[in-house]
């Protein structure tokens, strides 16, 4: 992975149990993971089209180095905005780089 291509400082936060709800639902938080530096890139194209069909409402793709214990779940926030993640692949499964899907939360 070219350090270059990786431009974007950003937070990833995963959600974690905080309690259970007088109806026995989970009460979710999130937690800072990590931040790291990573490559936002909107996704267009064959592209677009090709990861639509792992997650339909895929918008970005989001690549970083490798980071333990990213989940579908998962969010990502660069400045003001936040990208909730649907898909992770850990690329060739060498733990060296990650690469997510993510949909643009407004």
């Amino acid at each position: 992975m070219n350090a270059g291509q990786l431009r974007h400082f950003v937070t990833i936060e995963v959600p974690t149990v905080v309690s259970t709800g007088i109806r026995g639902q989970d009460q979710l938080a999130y937690t800072e993971l990590g931040s790291v530096w990573a490559d936002i890139e909107p996704l267009q194209g064959k592209k677009l089209e090709i990861s639509r069909q792992l997650v339909a409402t895929a918008t970005h793709q989001i690549t970083t180095r490798h980071l333990p214990g990213v989940v579908p779940e998962a969010r990502v926030l660069f400045g003001q905005r936040m990208f909730q993640i649907g898909y992770v692949i850990n690329k060739d499964e060498r733990n060296i780089t990650l690469q997510m899907l993510a949909t643009e939360v407004q």
